[in-house]
């Protein structure tokens, strides 16, 4: 079978993870907690549909998004996730072709929204600015919940904003985190995941133990990325307890240049209960939701 990822690089050049974005009651208090992990975070901003965020932004473009609710009567659906738990609510794969990826998904009869356009408006726009990214999303009846989707940056626009960045010491993390490099879905029963995963052309790899979750866990991979599947195998551990608030985004694995680093980040580089591991990618260390607002956070030295 084509992988999505194979047809991506001939129809609109697949990137891997785009960002992640964690719904967070407090957004100043989430804020504070993810710096204390080591990262930077970046004031974002407030959206007219009634939510507001802060920013992680890595050097290859890809992006932890806190996000925040000022106006629970615009922004009902994601106010009302937040309020039953905190945590990661949706994950953007990065194209180079929205359309492309439309297209190729289209012709794998899974129906799709979009490319919907979005912008920003800069400074040195004087009138209406054009759109600078666009978006592909699954419609209800294609995935199990709204929490993935494909998008595409204008690329001046996307070298402009790395660069401003760059320059303003955004990606200077002292755990030395790089990029966002995995998004984890949990469920009592995958099936349904998969099961569209494979429909869309990604190969998913044997299911292989993790202990450390309490999971058995399948991996499809992107370029520079991965799509983590978990199915709860064991009480009393990670994946079990999130799914007993039901099916979703449960995590994220976070390149890093150096475990060792993160602990020193976090002040806490004897701390029994973050024992480094041997993880899906490598070397690793586990931050539980108490740490992150709801979100589990592997950091994974990856190259």
């Amino acid at each position: 079978m084509i992988s999505l990822l194979l047809l991506a690089s001939m129809q609109a050049g697949a990137s891997g993870m785009d960002h992640v974005g964690v719904g967070v009651r407090d957004l100043t208090a989430a804020s504070e907690s993810f710096r204390k992990l080591g990262f930077v975070v970046s004031p974002g901003g407030r959206h007219p549909g009634g939510t507001e965020n802060n920013m992680i932004f890595f050097p290859n473009g890809s992006y932890l998004e806190l996000l925040g609710v000022y106006d629970a009567g615009k922004a009902v659906d994601i106010a009302a996730s937040i309020r039953k738990r905190e945590g990661p609510l949706f994950a953007g794969l990065g194209v180079n072709s929205a359309a492309g990826i439309a297209s190729a998904l289209k012709g794998r009869n899974l129906e799709v929204v979009g490319p919907a356009g979005g912008t920003i408006r800069l400074p040195t726009d004087s009138g209406t600015p054009p759109d600078r990214w666009w978006i592909v999303s699954f419609k209800s009846q294609a995935w199990p919940w709204s929490s993935i989707f494909y998008v595409e940056y204008e690329p001046t626009f996307l070298a402009q904003a790395k660069a401003g960045f760059q320059a303003q010491g955004a990606y200077a993390h002292a755990n030395s985190a790089t990029r966002l490099h995995a998004v984890w879905f949990a469920a009592v029963n995958t099936d349904s995941i998969v099961n569209v995963l494979e429909q869309t052309g990604l190969k998913l790899e044997p299911e292989v133990k993790v202990d450390k979750l309490g999971a058995y866990a399948r991996v499809a991979k992107l370029e520079g990325g991965a799509i983590v599947v978990l199915r709860a195998s064991a009480t009393h551990l990670p994946a079990s307890e999130y799914v007993q608030g039901g099916r979703g985004v449960m995590g994220v694995t976070i390149a890093v240049k150096s475990v060792d680093s993160v602990m020193r980040a976090i002040h806490r580089p004897s701390d029994p209960g973050l024992k480094p591991y041997a993880g899906l990618f490598g070397r690793s260390v586990l931050m539980g939701p108490n740490q992150a607002h709801g979100a589990w956070i592997e950091f994974a030295e990856i190259p």
